[in-house]
């Protein structure tokens, strides 16, 4: 696997982006973490983070590649090949996979406001609570 990083020159290197998660959009997460902190960062995704530490030291531990998978606000996956993560200049959206709906789900057409029906707007917490009007 070529690994091809991030873009550390990019205007908005360290900024949460294009996110679901509109409260979180647009946002400086690198650069309020250094206003805060004088020590040295690394910047991925949440679920990188925990899928390296799986790597590191949990179910992942001596293992060449892992896939991660999690889910609760949102679905998300990373996958480390040789100790490197899957991501080009920016990181695989796996949780927005589209998916087929099972034809006796009527009615439900997803939360995602980018899809819709994908893994994320059927699956995640705000799509099981907007279903079922339960947490």
């Amino acid at each position: 696997m070529t690994e091809t990083p991030l873009n550390e020159e990019a205007d908005n290197y360290g900024f949460i982006t294009n996110t679901p998660k509109l409260a979180w959009k647009n946002y400086d997460f690198l650069g309020a973490m250094k206003a805060h902190f004088d020590i040295p960062f690394y910047f991925t995704t949440d679920v990188n983070v925990a899928a390296y530490g799986e790597y590191k030291a949990g179910a992942g531990r001596g293992k060449q590649n892992i896939l991660y998978w999690t889910v609760g606000t949102g679905v998300g996956a990373s996958y480390l090949q040789n100790g490197g993560f899957l991501q080009g200049y920016s990181h695989p959206e796996m949780g927005h996979i589209l998916l087929r709906h099972d034809p006796r789900d009527h009615g439900f057409e997803g939360v995602c406001p980018y899809h819709g029906d994908c893994f994320e707007g059927l699956a995640a917490g705000p799509s099981i609570e907007k279903r079922f009007g339960k947490k």
